[in-house]
């Protein structure tokens, strides 16, 4: 809670609209602070059972002032993928469900539902994807993340999701993001990152991915804005719509 509260008070420091923010970001921390009964028992009202490891139980009303508070949080500070990361789990719970029906309607994405595989490597499984041959995945995947400086294992837990089977879903979907980096021949650069957002929007209909594309091209200089709306987005719609589901592989 401490890293929230300074992130707030960083925030509001800064931002044009000072009090809102900071007004917004308290509430945040009070909903979630403020979440007691008088029992106080685990598995209580007060303290239910988390249902997977990194669960944070919260209320309908907590989650709304935390998606609400996160979104702002995101837009200000996009290189705290936390603030993202909490958005997409709480604006996801409408659509996962359908997600994870698509996914069992294939027989490898119902092996990797029962199976729950996670994108970890070791110090020697990471090394040998680097020595695969160059016109393997392996060996692009790993050629990307070591071009672009950044590690397979930064990606935020979900936290707000109350179902464990969902909660993966939304996990790897998170975890695969940069297999669609590498497939779509992407860098990290703001212009890139977007189109891959509009891809897993495409692919998956979770919202997080349309809220980036709706709010970030702001950050893209004049050309960038109209090659993003010209070229990028059309085509990469097109690619979305017409590959398979690649949570499934």
């Amino acid at each position: 809670m401490s890293i929230l509260t300074k992130s707030v008070k960083s925030l509001a420091s800064k931002s044009l609209l000072p009090l809102t923010i900071l007004s917004v970001g308290k509430g945040l921390i009070s909903a979630i602070n403020n979440f007691k009964r008088p029992d106080g028992e685990l598995g209580s009202f007060s303290r239910p059972i988390p249902k997977y490891d990194s669960h944070i139980p919260t209320t309908l009303f907590q989650k709304a002032t935390i998606a609400g508070a996160s979104s702002i949080l995101a837009i200000s500070e996009p290189t705290n993928g936390v603030h993202l990361a909490a958005v997409g789990d709480i604006t996801s719970i409408p659509f996962i469900k359908k997600l994870r029906d698509r996914m069992l309607l294939n027989e490898e994405g119902r092996r990797i539902l029962k199976e729950r595989p996670e994108v970890k490597f070791t110090d020697s499984e990471w090394n040998a994807l680097g020595a695969l041959p160059k016109n393997t995945f392996g060996y692009n995947y790993y050629n990307y993340m070591v071009s672009q400086n950044i590690s397979w294992d930064t990606r935020t837990p979900v936290r707000f999701i109350d179902d464990s089977e969902l909660a993966y879903v939304m996990l790897r979907h998170r975890q695969i993001h940069d297999f669609y980096h590498t497939v779509l021949g992407m860098t990290i650069s703001i212009l890139d990152e977007l189109t891959v957002k509009h891809f897993e929007f495409v692919q998956t209909g979770l919202p997080v991915g349309l809220f980036a594309v709706l709010v970030a091209p702001v950050r893209l200089d004049p050309a960038e804005r109209t090659d993003f709306y010209t070229r990028c987005l059309p085509w990469v719609n097109d690619v979305g719509r017409n590959t398979k589901l690649l949570m499934n592989t």
